[in-house]
């Protein structure tokens, strides 16, 4: 009995080694174009955050791209999917049903409420990211 406990404990360790599938999803832009990402099917809204940063970080079309302020972007927009809007980084994508091949997009939302003259240069700082069209 002793020999299928380590027996065991090297299975276990090697399923967690295992790769995780891979979910290919379209996001659709606020100005109408597409773009696609890949994430594990495992991920979480912030995983997939971090994936949709990527794709902009690493796109050789325009250097534009490397200025943009996510922090802007996450809290006055977010990802949603069949009218669900993606916006608790912890959340696992598949409790919302999200499969591979799916297609999310970008709405509005506003993150906080807080609207106070300070906030005014952020506003200013929001209209120059909104003329990217996500």
């Amino acid at each position: 009995m002793s020999m299928m406990c380590p027996s065991l404990t090297c299975v276990s360790f090697a399923y967690e080694r295992l790769p995780q599938e891979q979910f290919r999803l379209s996001v659709l832009k606020l100005n109408g174009s597409f773009f696609e990402v890949q994430v594990s099917r495992m991920a979480t809204v912030g995983e997939l955050k971090q994936a949709v940063e990527n794709v902009f970080t690493h796109s050789p079309e325009d250097d534009m791209h490397m200025n943009i302020s996510w922090w802007h972007v996450w809290s006055h927009f977010c990802l949603c999917y069949k009218g669900q809007k993606l916006i608790h980084d912890k959340a696992y994508i598949q409790s919302f049903g999200i499969k591979d091949g799916d297609q999310l997009y970008f709405v509005r939302h506003l993150a906080t409420n807080n609207r106070s003259s300070a906030n005014r240069q952020k506003r200013n700082d929001l209209m120059r990211v909104t003329s990217l069209q996500f």
